[in-house]
């Protein structure tokens, strides 16, 4: 049995806190060329494999070019120049996978007679593709679930905002005040942890949801998430 530990909400913000400004130095050493992407997968606590496939998807889809995410995998202060006819060919992972994403690896392979590949990297491989296909059926089937909920009229997608300057949105985020009002204006119940806090640092706590008693449960009972 695992033992469990009691956390402060202000704890863990600031845990979230540190660990973004750990994400950030990782990425900009990254980005500047001062650590390598083979190193900075478990800094990140993922792999090489995840780093690269999962930004190429994820670009591959985003049609607005600001929201991509730099990918540094190669430097273009190198000029390009003529290499003669090498025997063999060496590929680190990073050039594996990119290769494999652009559809050129077959053509490598036919070019090249001797490919050499670093020992270890068959392995990162297996392992970076079976984590990505747990990762897959999970989300696949929890968003098949939400569709057929969804197309069943069993769940309903509230729109919210993206910007708001209410006392409640400042207080307890613009999603919960969104549900809120949604709840008030439709006769429904809001079901939360209990108890609701405020968001952000420096203000912690409770947040006065006295206002809000008769839309507000948890799973114990009525209204007691405002308590």
């Amino acid at each position: 049995m695992v033992p469990s530990k009691r956390f402060e909400v202000k704890e863990l913000l600031s845990q979230q806190t540190e660990w973004n400004e750990h994400t950030r130095v990782i990425t900009e050493s990254v980005i500047g060329g001062d650590l390598p992407l083979i190193f900075a997968g478990s800094g990140l606590r993922t792999t090489v494999v995840d780093i690269i496939l999962q930004n190429l998807v994820r670009n591959s889809k985003l049609l607005d070019g600001r929201r991509r995410t730099v990918i540094p995998l190669f430097t273009g202060r190198r000029l390009p120049e003529r290499l003669g006819a090498p025997a063999s060919l060496a590929l680190d992972i990073t050039a594996l996978l990119v290769l494999g994403w652009l559809g050129l690896l077959p053509k490598v392979f036919e070019i090249f007679t001797k490919i050499v590949l670093p020992a270890g990297i068959l392995s990162k491989l297996f392992e970076g593709r079976s984590r990505i296909r747990r990762g897959q059926r999970t989300r696949l089937r929890k968003a098949v679930e939400i569709r057929a909920a969804i197309a069943q009229g069993q769940l309903k997608v509230l729109r919210t905002p993206s910007l708001a300057h209410d006392a409640l949105s400042a207080e307890v985020g613009i999603e919960l005040s969104a549900l809120v009002r949604e709840a008030k204006a439709s006769n429904g119940v809001v079901v939360r942890p209990a108890p609701v806090a405020r968001i952000g640092l420096q203000d912690s706590g409770k947040a006065d949801m006295s206002g809000y008693n008769d839309v507000l449960c948890d799973m114990h009972g009525p209204s007691k998430s405002a308590r």
